[in-house]
């Protein structure tokens, strides 16, 4: 059985993380790029995209975390859970059992990255500028 292995890109949340595509039973098997028991998707088209970079004809995605499932229904609920997509309008949510839309704010750029918190501040990446919000750090 021909397996190929692949490093995804685009995706902060996992730098070096890998995925196998099996491709006479056309399976993805990924671990952290989807999961269809998560309430919120937070790395936009990360799995597509991924997908596509590599041109990859998926029918079932196969996560290490969670059921197998159809290609389709994973872009699916990618698509309805989605809150960080690929345009420059980041939405602010507030902690909970059901993430909450409280704002959204035009940053003017487009992001694929998740946020990073460290030393008190947020970090976003977008396709040119790293902002951070937070207090300004000492020496």
């Amino acid at each position: 059985m021909e397996l190929d292995l692949y490093r995804i890109v685009a995706n902060t949340h996992m730098a070096d993380a890998l995925m196998v595509y099996v491709p006479r039973d056309k399976l993805l098997v990924q671990g952290d790029l989807f999961d269809v028991s998560w309430e919120v998707y937070w790395w936009g088209s990360s799995y597509a995209d991924n997908v596509r970079h590599r041109n990859l004809q998926v029918d079932r995605d196969v996560p290490v975390h969670g059921r197998i499932s159809p290609f389709a229904e994973v872009q699916q609920q990618i698509d309805r859970r989605s809150t960080w997509r690929a345009n420059s309008a980041r939405p602010m949510c507030c902690a909970g059992r059901t993430p909450e839309v409280l704002a959204t704010n035009d940053l003017g750029e487009r992001f694929l990255a998740s946020p990073a918190i460290a030393q008190g501040r947020i970090f976003l990446r977008s396709d040119g500028t790293l902002f951070a919000v937070g207090a300004t750090a000492t020496r």
